[in-house]
């Protein structure tokens, strides 16, 4: 089942290249420059629709066969924030996002920063997908008596009750188009769960139709 999902996915976005370059091919001399721009960037893409699939793809099966090796150490969670947002900081333009930043200015906990890095970045990259333009994508976290606590919140459309409860499922079709169209297969959130799951943390998301969603991330004995 949840081979069938990923074939089906990567079935749009390859079968598209090959078709729009046929396009060009055939109608070459009489395509106008416009239209073989918009060709070209239909082109690009669908290409990285299938290279970001494949890549968590990759990513994620290395994760549950325990490929990837575990190094966790004391780490500023905020600096990790500040460099996703760097990240993505052309598609917040694009869609004229506000970011409420109310991290506060440390925020150390013992993890492996290239797992919570990309836990951070999937879930921001989620948020930029389902935020509305000029929307607003929140970051929060403070201190527990067990650990660190951080959230990611965005004013999107939300999320059914029963998209929410397949949303780390492996096997189950989340993929939604974001406010834009964005395209997105939902593999980003298992590998988000697995690394989460490795840190012997947790991730809960309060979401419901026409009220936004908040992912809340919890990491086990935060250290300075």
């Amino acid at each position: 089942r949840f081979f069938a999902i990923i074939a089906h996915d990567l079935m749009s976005p390859s079968f598209a290249i090959p078709e729009l370059l046929g396009i060009i091919m055939s109608d070459y001399d009489s395509c106008t420059d416009d239209e073989i721009k918009e060709s070209i960037a239909a082109i690009y893409k669908s290409s990285v629709q299938i290279c970001a699939l494949l890549e968590n793809l990759l990513t994620w099966s290395r994760s549950i066969t325990g490929n990837i090796t575990f190094s966790p150490a004391s780490t500023d969670i905020v600096k990790l924030f500040d460099s996703v947002h760097l990240l993505n900081a052309e598609r917040i333009r694009a869609k004229s996002i506000e970011i409420k930043n109310l991290l506060p200015s440390e925020l150390y906990a013992c993890c492996d920063s290239h797992m919570i890095e990309t836990v951070i970045r999937n879930i921001v990259s989620n948020a930029i997908k389902f935020t509305p333009e000029k929307g607003v994508i929140a970051f929060e976290g403070q201190y527990t008596e067990s650990g660190i606590v951080f959230s990611i919140k965005n004013s999107g459309a939300g999320m059914s009750e029963d998209i929410r409860q397949k949303l780390f499922k492996v096997g189950e079709r989340v993929s939604r188009q974001g406010t834009n169209g964005e395209q997105g297969t939902g593999i980003g959130l298992l590998i988000v769960k697995e690394f989460i799951d490795r840190h012997g943390g947790s991730i809960t998301v309060d979401s419901g139709p026409d009220r936004g969603c908040v992912f809340k991330i919890f990491l086990p004995e935060s250290k300075t």
